[in-house]
């Protein structure tokens, strides 16, 4: 202990004395630091933090795929996860179900929309979750005909009701129909992604069609159960499901997956482990600068260590105290870089948009955790930056030094230096090409175009809640009266109605059948689809290739007419005329009956997912066909400008004031959501690009200065005897071209190697661009 304290208070008064290098090498140490620790917190919150629940290892969910239709992952049918529930395989002990929804809360002055979930009466019990106030739904909730009773967030019930305990028991309207809320969630809750309102299932489940794929399972592990002992479980019931309805269930599986799995996508996890990389590379080239600057030291503290080694000091001796000094620099560097880190976590939350916000249990922060691993990276960086310098240091030959001079280990030295700058440079190299990689794909991807006219286009989204909207008719008529008195609007050329937002997606998929083509029923080829009003191809200024589009009778109307793009006619009509061929969508509700549709036109391609997603084969229907209760709505302005919401808040207020109207934006900002991930990435590795360069560009200036301090007398003793500048430069320059042609050369093969990895995320170029 007292050897520890000798040394300690040794280092800090050689730190102390050298202010500049100390300040500098705690700097590098920072950066690097509080780099490695901003994305650690996020990759710890995305792919390491637990589960707000309990024992959230044991709880898996069940996904639907079908490999023979290119379906990875869906939801399961209510017929599948009601056979789930009644076998209830061994090695699941308990299995609930759920759905995503929207519902309409008509408590406040404007009608608000809010993310809601149907859920089976297990499914809260299973996440071993209870409410912080009233009680959870009761199986007796969740059976069809019981009365209507609802959960609330504790967000939702602090913002809209002023957390009241006294909202317990009391009646609030769900979809224009009386709820009682029953209770309030913990703080932070909800489950599954920015839940605001949970109902009971079974009621949706009687009223959506049994073979319709749109729930969600999850089911806790026996104790003794293994992965794929419950996926043998669950591939025979998917098997006999196959049997019993070959119509819907035929080539469809089910396959269990871990919580963590369900959410964090292959790609997000690779992404998320390259940026760590990415960050540890920083902080290599951070610890790089850090033994250069104490390396250089070494020099000036030659007779020092000399006159030690003399007085009898060992070697472990001289290292420990040389490495007590790096340390307690990165220790310094560790302290400012958690405050710079808790800078940048800030700084990285505000990068993602409010369309796509963070999920609730992915909490960016300096938790305990996060704090644990930066005091590991710190130390492991203190003794990877001084460990060089001590070892070196301590390597001492007295007689060779005494004889030399200490011209030999300087030599030694500076080709350790040198080797570090070159480490630097080719490491700052690997980054820069990732992060010029990133920025050219979004460059690329901000020239792609749409396919239709962007300008001046106005959207938002609408929801029809409520039994008096369950009736189609009564659907269509609204929003027929509604676009009829938005379009009487002054400013407005034109506007349309449709699930179907171009750049914000919101299409069908289902199987289709071509009129003369031979197909099996159980492998028929799929479609995107749509119901549009009238104005829908108009509105967007998209040309009609051939044929037309639909007039208003038919735009209003269930005349089985339909418009399709050109990549759909290259797919399945290659030859021949497109106009009056008949088609057939897979009506899922009656597959007996199937109703045949006449293309009566042909569009161009355009975007309709997003900008890097090509667009699909396309079947667009008059609106009858597919009136959901969500629909968006997209104006043509003479202007763009969303000074036209309120105007349009107050026509669909005077069609129904029930209606809540959410998600506005104009055209150009769904483009810019469609990039913001790309954006996001290319950010963040340009940061560590710049960051990499500015390190790398240090120590390359800093090796050079010193050479040229040590020499000095040589340079003055040579100018004194008539050499020129030109003769003394050039030298330097060779030796700092020499370093880092030999840093780009090795970091150009390592990029070339690495950033392969990142071939996938690239739109436009490739790898090697």
């Amino acid at each position: 202990m007292s050897t520890l304290i000798w040394n300690l208070r040794l280092a800090l008064r050689r730190l102390l004395s050298r202010p500049a290098l100390t300040l500098a090498a705690i700097l590098c140490g920072a950066l690097g630091i509080g780099l490695c620790t901003t994305i650690f917190s996020t990759f710890f919150a995305m792919i390491l933090r637990p589960f707000p629940f309990a024992s959230p290892d044991s709880i898996v969910a069940l996904v639907a795929q079908n490999p023979k239709l290119g379906i990875e992952r869906s939801d399961v049918s209510s017929l599948d996860y009601l056979e789930l529930r009644r076998q209830a395989p061994a090695s699941l002990q308990e299995i609930a179900g759920f759905t995503q929804t929207t519902f309409t809360f008509s408590g406040s002055v404007e009608p608000e929309r809010l993310s809601g979930a149907a859920v089976s009466a297990n499914l809260f019990t299973l996440l071993r979750i209870n409410p912080t106030q009233g009680r959870s739904i009761h199986p007796e909730d969740d059976r069809v005909g019981a009365s209507r009773v609802v959960l609330l967030s504790h967000e939702f019930w602090t913002r809209s009701f002023g957390a009241d305990p006294q909202v317990i028991n009391s009646t609030v309207q769900i979809d224009n129909l009386p709820h009682v809320v029953i209770g309030v969630m913990p703080a932070g809750f909800q489950y599954p992604n920015q839940q605001q309102a949970w109902v009971p299932l079974a009621p949706r489940l009687e009223a959506n069609r049994p073979a319709s794929r749109g729930v969600q399972v999850l089911a806790r592990m026996s104790p003794e159960a293994s992965l794929p002992k419950i996926r043998s479980d669950v591939e025979a019931i998917a098997a006999q499901m196959a049997e019993q309805y070959p119509e819907t269930h035929a080539n469809w599986q089910l396959k269990p997956l871990l919580l963590r799995d369900l959410f964090v996508s292959p790609g997000m996890r690779i992404m998320s482990m390259t940026m760590v990389g990415a960050a540890i590379l920083v902080l290599l080239i951070a610890c790089s600068n850090v033994a250069n600057l104490f390396l250089a030291q070494a020099v000036s503290r030659r007779p020092e260590i000399t006159m030690r080694a003399a007085l009898g000091a060992s070697p472990g001796r001289i290292i420990s105290q040389l490495l007590t000094e790096t340390l307690l620099v990165m220790i310094g560097g560790g302290l400012l870089g958690t405050g710079l880190a808790a800078v940048g976590i800030r700084a990285l939350e505000r990068l993602f948009p409010a369309s796509n916000p963070i999920p609730y249990w992915m909490e960016f922060a300096l938790d305990p955790a996060v704090l644990v691993f930066t005091a590991v990276v710190t130390v492991v960086a203190g003794i990877a930056a001084g460990l060089v310098p001590a070892l070196d240091s301590a390597k001492l030959d007295l007689v060779s030094l005494v004889n030399a001079g200490g011209r030999g280990a300087s030599s030694s030295r500076g080709r350790l230096r040198s080797s570090l700058v070159v480490v630097e440079v080719a490491l700052s190299m690997v980054l820069l090409i990732g992060g010029a990689l990133f920025v050219r794909s979004f460059f690329e991807l901000q020239k792609e175009t749409s396919g239709f006219d962007e300008s001046d286009l106005t959207t938002l989204r609408i929801h029809l809640s409520g039994t008096q909207f369950g009736d189609s008719e009564f659907r269509i008529q609204k929003m027929h009266d509604l676009l009829q008195r938005i379009q009487l609007l002054p400013g407005v050329e034109s506007a349309f109605a449709s699930s179907t937002i171009p750049l914000a997606g919101g299409s069908s998929i289902s199987a289709i059948e071509i009129a003369g083509q031979a197909s099996s029923s159980t492998e028929k080829p799929r479609v995107y689809w749509t119901g549009v009003t009238p104005q829908y191809f108009e509105t967007l200024r998209v040309p009609i290739e051939r044929g037309r589009s639909f007039d208003e009778t038919e735009g209003w109307n269930t005349l089985p007419v339909a418009v399709v793009n050109r990549r759909f006619i290259e797919r399945f009509i290659p030859e021949g005329e497109a106009l009056s061929q008949s088609l057939s969508l897979e009506q899922l509700d009656k597959p007996e009956d199937p109703l045949w549709f006449t293309i009566v036109g042909v569009v161009p391609d355009f975007k309709i997912q997003s900008l890097d997603r090509p667009a699909p084969a396309m079947v667009y229907l008059p609106y009858p066909f597919l009136a959901n209760r969500t629909n968006g709505i997209v104006i043509r302005n003479r202007r763009e400008s969303t000074s036209l919401l309120p105007q349009v808040r107050e026509e669909v207020r005077a069609t129904h004031p029930g209606i809540p109207v959410f998600d506005p934006a104009t055209m150009q900002e769904l483009r810019n959501r469609s990039l913001w991930q790309l954006q996001l990435v290319s950010r963040m590795f340009t940061i560590f690009g710049l960051i990499a360069l500015v390190l790398a560009t240090t120590g390359l200036y800093g090796i050079l200065t010193f050479t040229m301090n040590q020499q000095r007398r040589e340079i003055g003793i040579r100018m004194a005897l008539g050499a020129q500048r030109r003769a003394m430069v050039a030298p330097v320059v060779r030796h700092g071209l020499r370093l880092v042609g030999s840093g780009l050369a090795i970091g150009l093969v390592l990029a070339l190697l690495l950033t392969r990895v990142l071939s996938s995320f690239l739109y436009g170029i490739s790898a090697v661009d």
